[in-house]
C-alpha cells in the first residue's frame, strides 16, 4: 500500500515539473555572412513555451562575446577572428533549462592581411627613368592598391604585387610608397611605408680645415670638412702622393705623414655618392717644416780696433728658419742684436781682447744646432807717441838728418810725414826717420809722427835756416 502511494506522488510531481520546463526555441535568425571587424550584430529567436528567459551561446569562445537574456541578443565580434561561428539559444524557467535550439552557422570573411615590407631601392638618383617595387602575396587578398606620395614624384603602374614607377626627372627629395590588399570585405591593413630618397650628385664640400704647417716626423694630422648635401663619402686628394697616406672617416681624414717628407703638400677633396662626384675644392697648402740646420757665421775670424763701436755679422740662410738667435761671449764684450740673419754687436768701449759669436736658427718645430763660432779680436788703440826730437835748425840741402820718438804702448808701427811735402823727403824706420832737405827750399818745415788709427798726430815745428850757395865753396849764414 505504501509503494502505491509513493509512486502516485512521484507521478504527480513529474507532471507538475514537465508542465513548467521550457520547450525548444526556434533557430536564431540574423546575418550569417559577415566580414572581419564588423563590430557587432543582433540575433533573434521566436522563443518557446514555458520560457521566462533565454540563455544565448556563441562558439568558439574567441569569436567574440554574446549578450542577451530575452528573445534577442547582440554579438560583439573579436576583430581578429575570422572563420565559422555558431550561435544557439535555450529557454530558462526557474533555473530549469529547456532544450537547446538548432544552431545558426555564421561565416566571418577575413580581411586581406597587411602586406609586409616593400622591396626595392630606397635611394635613387634624380633623373632615373624607371624603378620596380615588390611585395610578397598576402592571404585573403584578391587585388592590391598602390599609392605614391607626393603624386607628382612619378607615375605608378600597378601589377598585382608589383609596382613600376616612372620617376619625374625633375623631382628631388623624399617620396613614399605604400600598398594594401583588397577583397569582398574591403581594404586590409596598409603596408609599412617605403621611403625613397631621390638625390642628385652631392654638393661641393668646404675646403679642408686643419693646420697650415706641421713639423717633419709628426705621425698624424686630422683634417675636417663640413657635411655636403647628398654625400655618402668623401674623396681626399694629397699631392704629391708620397707626402702622406689618407684614412677617411665620414667628414674627417687622418693623414699619416711620410717621415722623410719635407716640402709643401697640397690637399683637396670632393663629395661622393652613387650618383657621382662633386666638384673638387680649392687646394689647401700644408708646409711640412724641418728643424733648421746649423747656419754659418761670416766672417768667422776678424780683428777690430777699440775705436770701432759696432760691427755686423751675417749668418747663412737655412731652410725653414723663422728666428735667428745670436750670442756673444764674454758678456762684458758688448751686446748683440739680431735682425733675422744679421747680428750687430755694440761693443763695450773699454773691452779689448777676444770675443766669440755664434747663432742658431729655430722655428715652431724646435731649435737647430749652433753655428760655427766666429772669433773676434779687438785691439787696444796705441798710446799717443812723444813729439819727435832732433835738430831744429838745418841747412838747405842737408841729408840724412835723423829724428826720433819713443816707443808707444800698443804700437806696431809708426807713420812719419813732412809738411810742406815739397820741403824734402822723409824715410820711416820705426821710431826713427831720416830727413833729406831740398837744396832750393828755404823756410819752415813741420815734421810729424803718428800711429796707425791715432786720430790726432803729434807734430813738431822745425826752423829751416836760409842757405847761400857760392861757387866753389859753401858759406853758412
Amino acid at each position: 500500500m505504501r509503494t502505491i502511494y509513493s509512486l502516485l506522488v512521484f507521478m504527480l510531481l513529474y507532471s507538475a515539473l514537465a508542465a513548467q520546463t521550457p520547450g525548444k526555441p526556434g533557430i536564431p535568425t540574423g546575418i550569417n555572412g559577415l566580414c572581419q571587424k564588423s563590430g557587432s550584430t543582433d540575433y533573434q529567436t521566436i522563443g518557446t513555451e514555458n520560457a521566462t528567459s533565454y540563455q544565448w551561446q556563441l562558439f568558439p569562445e574567441n569569436a567574440g562575446s554574446i549578450a542577451g537574456s530575452a528573445k534577442s541578443s547582440r554579438i560583439s565580434w573579436n576583430p581578429e577572428f575570422y572563420g565559422e561561428a555558431k550561435v544557439c539559444v535555450k529557454g530558462i524557467n526557474n533555473n530549469v533549462s529547456g532544450e537547446t535550439s538548432d544552431t545558426l552557422y555564421i561565416t566571418i570573411h577575413a580581411l586581406p592581411s597587411g602586406p609586409g615590407q616593400i622591396s626595392g631601392n630606397s635611394r635613387i638618383c634624380k633623373g632615373m627613368q624607371e624603378d620596380v617595387y615588390l611585395i610578397e602575396p598576402t592571404e585573403n587578398t584578391d587585388s592590391y592598391t598602390w599609392h605614391i606620395s607626393p603624386s607628382y614624384a612619378g607615375t605608378a603602374i600597378a601589377n598585382n604585387t608589383k609596382l613600376i614607377v616612372n620617376w619625374n626627372p625633375e623631382f628631388r627629395g623624399l617620396a613614399q610608397i605604400f600598398v594594401f590588399g583588397n577583397n569582398i570585405c574591403g581594404e586590409g591593413d596598409q603596408s609599412p611605408i617605403k621611403n625613397i630618397d631621390i638625390v642628385t650628385v652631392p654638393t661641393k664640400p668646404s675646403p679642408a680645415l686643419g693646420p697650415n704647417t706641421i713639423c717633419q716626423g709628426k705621425d698624424t694630422t686630422v683634417f675636417l670638412t663640413t657635411s655636403s648635401l647628398y654625400a655618402t663619402s668623401y674623396h681626399w686628394i694629397v699631392v704629391p702622393s708620397n707626402a702622406a697616406e689618407v684614412t677617411t672617416a665620414d667628414t674627417a681624414a687622418i693623414f699619416t705623414w711620410n717621415p722623410d717628407f719635407t716640402d709643401t703638400a697640397h690637399i683637396q677633396l670632393q663629395s661622393v655618392n652613387e650618383c657621382g662626384t662633386s666638384e673638387v675644392t680649392d687646394w689647401r697648402t700644408i708646409k711640412v717644416r724641418t728643424i733648421p740646420a746649423s747656419p754659418l757665421v761670416s766672417p768667422d775670424i776678424q780683428t777690430l780696433c777699440q775705436n770701432e763701436s759696432s760691427s755686423t755679422y751675417s749668418a747663412s740662410l737655412v731652410k725653414d728658419a723663422m728666428i735667428y738667435t745670436w750670442t756673444i761671449l764674454p758678456a762684458e764684450a758688448g751686446t748683440i742684436a739680431g735682425e733675422f740673419s744679421l747680428g750687430t754687436v755694440v761693443w763695450n768701449a773699454a773691452f779689448t781682447g777676444n770675443a766669440y759669436i755664434s747663432v742658431y736658427a729655430s722655428n715652431n718645430c724646435g731649435q737647430g744646432p749652433n753655428s760655427n763660432i766666429a772669433a773676434i779680436t779687438r785691439f787696444s788703440l796705441p798710446k799717443q807717441p812723444t813729439p819727435p826730437f832732433g835738430a831744429d835748425h838745418i841747412c838747405a840741402g842737408a841729408e840724412n838728418v835723423i829724428y826720433s820718438t819713443y816707443k808707444s804702448d800698443f804700437s806696431s808701427s809708426y807713420t812719419w810725414s813732412i809738411s810742406p811735402f815739397n820741403a824734402g823727403t822723409i824715410t820711416n824706420t820705426d821710431t826713427t826717420a831720416i830727413f833729406n832737405i831740398g837744396r832750393e827750399y828755404v823756410g819752415f818745415v813741420r815734421t810729424k809722427t803718428q800711429l796707425p788709427f791715432l786720430q790726432i798726430p803729434t807734430m813738431v815745428l822745425l826752423t829751416i835756416l836760409s842757405i847761400l850757395v857760392f861757387r866753389g865753396f859753401r858759406t853758412k849764414s
